[in-house]
């Protein structure tokens, strides 16, 4: 059980009330009301719980009240493997969400579920995501124009991209490096003419990835102008990636004596 959720238990306790559980499940947290009666046939005191709410880092107690399933609530089915799946490997990830996007992470969330399954285009993912069990039980507004928004907002906030890959990296030393060219013909700022592998010179984006080597998770993503050379890119990255006593391991494509240098 998470710290947060002992403390929020023991606070119940000092408020002097009795009975109060926390089960874990799917690693979210669900409160219980338990006491106990006396079983007349098997002549023993028995436990029952009664579900009182769901308990979340943020918002704390939601009471809640588990419904059955009837022809008035039911409306159509719901994937749960996939929910579930996807869940569990995002779990990690939420908490990170929510410290660096506090107003967006739950969007980000669905929209990262979303995009996982497939190709899905703005106005296709509220769709898509009502088509899933909505494990975390979060009310979203999954709007093209509001989807649209947050990728902005994600995109822009550089300080709340280092929370998250930072919390991704605490642990790891050894890390992969890469660097990609993207060609284009549009306005962007960041295109700019360079030579890419293929001697190509037209406009183009660098994106600069670290992942780790243990989970494959990645630490950093940066785009960059494209006329800024590779042996630059990684000079730059190494620096604003933090790392000491670490281990980067490039391709064949980066070795010279001055990059080693």
């Amino acid at each position: 059980m998470d710290e947060w959720a002992k403390e929020w238990l023991i606070e119940q306790r000092r408020q002097g009330k009795k009975g109060i559980e926390i089960k874990e499940i799917s690693k979210n947290y669900y409160v219980y009301h338990s006491t106990t009666y006396w079983d007349k046939q098997l002549k023993k005191r028995r436990k029952t719980s009664e579900y009182v709410g769901k308990l979340d880092r943020v918002k704390g107690l939601i009471n809640g009240v588990k419904r059955a399933i009837t022809a008035t609530n039911l409306r159509g089915i719901k994937e749960f493997g996939n929910a579930m799946l996807f869940d569990r490997l995002l779990g990690d990830m939420r908490s990170c969400l929510e410290d660096a996007f506090e107003d967006e992470w739950e969007v980000i969330y669905a929209l990262a579920i979303t995009r996982a399954l497939g190709y899905t285009p703005l106005k296709r993912v509220h769709s898509a995501w009502d088509k899933l069990y909505n494990v975390q039980e979060i009310n979203l507004n999954m709007d093209a124009k509001n989807l649209s928004r947050v990728l902005k907002v994600v995109g822009s906030d550089s300080r709340a991209q280092e929370l998250v890959f930072k919390a991704l990296s605490q642990k790891n030393q050894d890390l992969i490096y890469d660097l990609s060219a993207i060609l284009t013909r549009s306005s962007l700022n960041f295109a700019e003419f360079g030579y890419n592998k293929d001697k190509i010179h037209i406009p183009q984006v660098n994106i600069v990835l670290f992942c780790s080597l243990e989970t494959g998770l990645p630490t950093m993503i940066r785009t960059l102008p494209g006329s800024v050379r590779d042996v630059k890119s990684l000079y730059n990255s190494i620096i604003e990636i933090k790392k000491e006593n670490g281990t980067v391991i490039l391709d064949r494509g980066f070795f010279s004596e001055d990059a080693i240098k």
